[in-house]
């Protein structure tokens, strides 16, 4: 039985790397494999904190593992596990590169940089780990990164990074992080120290982009631009030079474009007499403006003045809605020395019952890659632009907003399959990995990192080695839940109306029939509640008749969803021995679940708003109602089976911008909030109906 925690108690479990591993000392090594001694040395002859620190984990995961002590030396060759800085590596010859030769005497480690020696050290953790013993297989293994940078947000909190954290990161082969940046002071949370996380992370071999929320409502040709600029970006690089490079998009750009297909206005700006423009213009962030040639080619030029290698990054992630043709002939113009990032599964379309579906931000249910990034890969790679893309990788999307993880196996390997082939088709180089949900350990992003290695195991090793890990005895049965849950995926529905409503919430979602109301935002968050809309609203006409077709195909799309999960879960409880870490796999399935049926409730309440409002008798309104009241009560009791799931779990619930919006005093709030729907509201519908 998993033990109560409280909200944020996750972060110190999180950031928990090594563990006893239980060893059958009875099991002996086999002939071509390396004991380590329980009494070793470990050295190196290079300088590098990097590596430094890479020594002293490991260091603490032999003693923690397996009670091996571990002597650091200088420039011992003779010690049992030596470094040193190789050439000639075969493939592990470039960035990340290493080369590792086990035999009877020792373990030699020959790397390209130190952030290669750093993951050999990491990769034996997990190797050991799995082999549940201090045996490594004797012979060579030659590796290196396949992609960099591989950006992550923080799952710890909004722009928070402690050390342990960046340990955390740099065990799963992150090399990059992203802070948001509104000034050179702040994040949007408050004010930060740029400069020490930088310097920090680096020391885990670590780089840090800024992720721009920096204001310039400017056009790059007006009188005295380049000041203008200068004081707004150079700040940011001249006051911490150790940034790596920084990520510009579309909505967080907003400048006073001249291109005829957009108003001058910003996003957030409204016109003086409140009587908007044609539905037809659109804001500068969300149209690939001519102008953005300029705007960006001043951005470079300021940043570079002051950092000449700064990667620049600009993110198309806005302008998927717009023809392929109007995309294109931007990019055609894009100067060439900067990085395109192009997010890899939006704006598929997709036929639903009678109505079409356009893929929203960021789900797993389409492995992708979609048409507006083949699009954009291909002038990417005419052009030889770096190509980056933001792929969700480090195992969340918005699918399910407030789950540390998606365990679907399959499906992710259906996506670092076809990520690889953009690789070699396209010259795909870099990853953004999350946004700001941010990165949390988990079997997928182990998964991932074997995937991103050049020489990793094959994915269906790494499978067995994950299914294992939850249960060494039973692991086949773990293996038909990943493929029962993988299959679910594929029916989910990446929608608006769910991924910034239930699916983003979690069983915490109100059911609300008039009134839209939200959880109160904490003071301290981000977003809070802000991201997400408490009701499906009827009044969005336009898109109602449309979703009024889909909701019938989305329900039954969901419920099939619903039923694989579920038949997941009834083999996973019949596994008879649980470790704690297949009892949060299963704790999670059941969050999952029980978003599954809050989503569905929500569709269901929506169809009975929509007849309320066509009904035309009094029996008609009163029978109307009570079907929702039926639904209502179900869906208290759903809300209800949840608070036992975030109290095991204190990662469930919680998105690093939002904050808790599903623990159990979000999920108390909701059932409140029910009830006077049901009191309230669905009276007032009642008493109108006896008039």
């Amino acid at each position: 039985m998993l033990k109560l925690e409280q909200n944020y108690d996750f972060r110190k479990r999180m950031c928990k790397l090594h563990h006893k591993v239980k060893w059958d000392k009875s099991v002996l090594p086999s002939a071509d494999e390396y004991a380590i001694p329980m009494e070793i040395t470990i050295s190196k002859d290079f300088d590098s904190v990097v590596a430094d620190n890479a020594l002293k984990d490991f260091k603490d995961y032999l003693k923690v593992a397996f009670g091996i002590k571990a002597t650091i030396v200088k420039n011992d060759k003779n010690a049992d596990i030596f470094g040193t800085l190789g050439k000639n590596l075969g493939d592990g010859e470039g960035y990340m590169g290493r080369r590792r030769t086990v035999s009877d005497k020792g373990i030699l480690i020959e790397a390209f940089d130190d952030r290669g020696f750093q993951q050999a050290l990491f990769s034996m953790e997990f190797e050991l780990g799995d082999k549940k013993a201090p045996y490594l297989t004797k012979g060579v293994l030659e590796q290196r990164a396949k992609y960099t940078p591989r950006m992550i947000h923080s799952g710890y909190g909004c722009d928070e990074y402690p050390d342990e954290y960046l340990n955390v990161c740099a065990h799963y082969g992150f090399d990059a992080i992203l802070l948001f940046v509104k000034d050179s002071k702040h994040t949007t949370v408050g004010e930060c120290d740029f400069t020490d996380i930088i310097n920090r992370a680096k020391a885990y071999g670590i780089d840090t982009y800024a992720y721009s929320y920096l204001k310039n409502f400017n056009h790059p040709l007006d009188e005295g631009a380049k000041e203008t600029f200068d004081s707004i970006y150079g700040p940011v690089f001249r006051e911490h030079p150790g940034f790596k490079g920084i990520v510009f998009v579309g909505e967080s750009i907003e400048f006073p474009s001249r291109d005829p297909h957009v108003s001058p206005r910003h996003y957030y700006d409204k016109p003086a007499d409140n009587i908007p423009e044609s539905m037809e213009k659109h804001s500068p962030g969300w149209y690939p403006c001519y102008d953005f040639k300029e705007w960006l080619e001043l951005v470079r030029d300021t940043i570079r003045a002051i950092k000449p290698d700064a990667d620049i990054v600009f993110w198309t992630y806005n302008f998927g809605y717009v023809d392929e043709e109007a995309r294109i002939k931007l990019l055609k113009t894009l100067p060439t020395d900067v990085s395109l990032q192009v997010t890899f599964e939006m704006f598929e379309k997709r036929k639903i019952g009678k109505a079409m579906e356009i893929i929203m931000d960021y789900t797993l249910s389409f492995a992708g890659p979609g048409q507006y990034f083949l699009s954009e890969a291909k002038i990417a790679k005419e052009r030889n632009i770096r190509l980056y893309a933001m792929v969700q990788t480090a195992g969340r999307t918005w699918d399910f907003g407030t789950a540390p993880y998606e365990p679907f196996p399959y499906q992710w390997q259906a996506r670092l399959d076809a990520i690889e082939e953009c690789r070699e088709k396209y010259g795909l180089c870099g990853l953004m990995e999350n946004h700001h949900f941010g990165f949390y350990p988990s079997i997928i992003a182990r998964q991932v990192k074997n995937s991103y290695t050049v020489n990793g195991h094959s994915s269906e090793e790494e499978i067995d080695l994950i299914a294992k890990s939850l249960s060494e005895e039973e692991y086949e049965k773990i293996k038909e839940v990943f493929a029962l849950w993988s299959e679910g995926i594929t029916y989910y529905n990446a929608t608006d109306e769910d991924q910034y409503g239930p699916c983003r919430v979690g069983p915490a979602y109100p059911m609300c029939l008039i009134k839209d109301v939200k959880l109160p935002k904490p003071p301290e968050a981000h977003f809070g509640s802000g991201i997400w809309n408490g009701l499906y609203k009827i009044e969005d006409l336009g898109r109602a008749s449309v979703y009024s077709l889909r909701a019938p195909e989305e329900i039954k799309g969901f419920k099939k969803m619903l039923k694989l999960m579920e038949q997941g879960l009834k083999i996973a409880k019949s596994i008879k021995k649980k470790n704690d870490d297949l009892l949060r796999f299963i704790n999670l399935g059941e969050f999952i679940r029980r978003t599954l049926i809050t989503t569905i409730n929500a569709k269901y309440l929506y169809n009975y708003r929509i007849e309320l409002l066509n009904a035309k008798t009094p029996q008609k309104i009163l029978s109307i109602c009570d079907k929702i009241e039926k639904l209502a009560r179900r869906e208290i009791e759903n809300a209800k089976a949840a608070i036992p799931l975030v109290r095991r779990d204190s990662m469930l619930g919680y998105e690093p911008s939002m904050l808790y919006q599903s623990d159990e005093k979000a999920i108390l709030w909701k059932i409140k909030q029910v009830n006077y729907m049901i009191d309230v509201e669905l009276d007032m519908y009642r008493k109108g109906a006896k008039y």
